[in-house]
């Protein structure tokens, strides 16, 4: 049997508006009602405390080149750049890009531009918790 479990990647050192309370709600709902069709791993740190559970792994700190291969060891299907404030820039939108990965932003500053322009790029028109599992849980969002 197929393994049907998408794999959503965090990439970077995540606090409060750079999405970890976004990462700690989708996880907190995934674990309810969808551990076995999504989790989540953050390649990178959590500086808040985060929700402890399975379908959350927080890799720790890594060095920009391992970025690829800790992508390919986890499965990620896509990734997730959970920033809830406009960004001017960002080298982890272009790192993720340059990957060649699908990556999902919400509609706000420099990340939406990129994932605008991006064939891959998905903008999520909302932040609540079921509108973004409900769009990585559509086949479109590989």
């Amino acid at each position: 049997m197929e393994n049907t479990l998408k794999t959503i990647g965090v990439a970077g050192t995540l606090n409060f508006p750079k999405g970890s309370l976004v990462v700690k709600e989708l996880a907190k709902e995934i674990e309810k009602s969808y551990s076995d069709k999504l989790r989540i791993v953050v390649i990178g740190e959590m500086l808040e405390d985060f929700y402890k559970s399975e379908s959350l792994i927080v890799t720790g700190k890594y060095k920009r080149e391992e970025l690829p291969e800790i992508s390919k060891q986890y499965n990620i299907n896509l990734f997730l750049f959970p920033s809830i404030c406009p960004e001017t820039y960002s080298l982890v939108c272009d790192e993720i890009i340059e990957m060649g990965y699908p990556l999902a932003v919400f509609n706000l500053g420099a990340q939406k531009e990129k994932a605008e322009q991006y064939p891959k790029g998905i903008i999520l028109e909302e932040m609540g918790v079921e509108y973004v599992i409900n769009k990585f849980r559509t086949p479109d969002a590989s």
